[in-house]
């Protein structure tokens, strides 16, 4: 059964880390995987009405232009299990999601579970989490066709795989990945040139 990308697309069978500090990040190695299942929701904007704007907002504010995705008829589709975090470098957003965590407010459409949303734009997820009460900040489902792996300090090894994670938005403000990419980063000082991409800001 496809997925509607308008409805919640997975859930937790238990509660789940909210983003940053406790979400590893973007720029180290492999990350980090959770458990989870596929479930497709129904009737979240009846879910949704009651729920009134928070007055404290705490997402981020910015210029960056985020990519659009690379397929917006896919989005909605890809796994909820996934790495999150790392690999230093990405090829394309396959979509952009919303995690909603019912212990925090948000509505409850999964026996207590912890859900996501995708959107096809940051602009659109933004929106989505600006009024929805127990919503995370959004995230980047990235794909990665090659990614710097790093199994112990200092260890950085050029992975030639597929597969994708989740990552904070602002990793996005690093070039998409060229042919040249990882190999440049390699090439000479790894160590210093990698922890160059630690902080994007």
């Amino acid at each position: 059964m496809k997925i509607d990308p308008r409805t919640p697309q997975s859930k937790l069978n238990r509660s789940r880390a909210c983003s940053s500090p406790d979400r590893a990040f973007g720029s180290g190695p492999k990350g980090s995987r959770f458990d989870s299942c596929q479930a497709h929701f129904r009737n979240l904007q009846a879910a949704l009405l009651g729920h009134a704007v928070r007055s404290k907002m705490t997402f981020m504010t910015t210029r960056l232009q985020f990519p659009p995705t690379l397929d917006d008829s896919l989005v909605g589709t890809y796994p909820a299990l996934v790495t999150s975090g790392g690999g230093y470098v990405w090829d394309a957003v396959l979509e952009y999601r919303v995690w909603c965590h019912p212990e925090r407010g948000a509505p409850d459409l999964g026996v207590g579970n912890d859900y996501f949303r995708a959107f096809a734009t940051y602009e659109d997820a933004l929106e989505f989490a600006k009024w929805v009460k127990g919503a995370e900040e959004p995230l980047a489902l990235v794909l990665q066709e090659e990614y710097i792996d790093e199994p112990a300090p200092g260890q950085l090894l050029h992975v030639r795989e597929r597969r994708i994670t989740e990552w904070p938005v602002t990793f996005l403000s690093r070039p998409a990945r060229t042919p040249r990419t990882i190999p440049d980063l390699l090439s000479s000082n790894p160590r210093n040139r990698v922890d160059g991409l630690r902080d994007p800001t």
